[in-house]
């Protein structure tokens, strides 16, 4: 009497389970297998891309090869409290994600659930176990551009908007006297000499004139270095 192998059952490529499912022929299986040779990424990132197979479609199989759960991250809302527990060069060289975090646990998506190495470098990095379950390729670089790199956007114009850059221009000198401003000759108002005896309102408006063509910045120049 034979004895049963206590061998693991050996888990098929991906994509010949994806052809023997009927999802994808022979021939676009073939085309995926050359774009993926010559661009690198993932075999069902790059099937989904081509339009071969639907994200979800393929999500279900790797589901099922892997026993790992799938989730999509295309309409899910990560706090930030969640963001902030990995950072943003960490998520973009492992192409990772965080999604959500419970106790000293953080939920993690990755393409590759099953790379405990990987998985032990960033619980080592962010001080919390992981938790892995399983996204595509391109949901998450999605999320990564979504949550990352439009935040970094976002705080650069808010911190470029908040800082004027330093003025070359010296400051006008005001006396009580009806004053005049420019080429035009245009009459300066008493709120507006008032104001400007703050520096930073005066190098506004010097500014704000100069660029509504009042004058131009060479025509300021040689007014103030006139003749009081």
């Amino acid at each position: 009497m034979k004895s049963r192998s206590n061998k693991p059952a050996i888990k098929k490529p991906l994509g010949e389970t994806l052809v023997e499912a009927g999802l994808i022929d022979s021939h676009q299986l073939a085309v995926a297998l050359g774009q993926q040779q010559r661009w690198g990424g993932k075999l069902g990132s790059e099937l989904v891309r081509l339009g071969f197979i639907e994200e979800r479609e393929l999500a279900f199989v790797l589901q099922e090869q892997l026993g790992i759960k799938w989730i999509s991250l295309y309409d899910r809302e990560i706090p930030h409290a969640v963001l902030s527990k990995v950072p943003a060069e960490l998520a973009k060289n492992y192409l990772v994600m965080p999604v959500d975090i419970s106790g000293n646990t953080l939920t993690l998506a990755t393409t590759n659930p099953t790379d405990l190495a990987t998985l032990d470098n960033i619980s080592f990095a962010v001080g919390l176990k992981i938790r892995p379950v399983m996204a595509l390729e391109n949901d998450i670089k999605r999320a990564i551009a979504r949550y990352y790199e439009a935040a970094f956007s976002k705080r650069k114009q808010l911190s470029s908007a908040s800082q004027l850059p330093p003025a070359k221009i010296p400051f006008l000198k005001t006396d009580d006297s009806l004053g005049t401003v420019g080429s035009d000759k245009s009459s300066v108002s008493f709120a507006e000499r008032l104001s400007m005896r703050s520096p930073k309102a005066q190098e506004t408006l010097i500014r704000l004139l100069i660029k509504k063509g009042i004058f131009s910045k060479e025509e300021f120049m040689d007014e103030l270095q006139g003749p009081d």
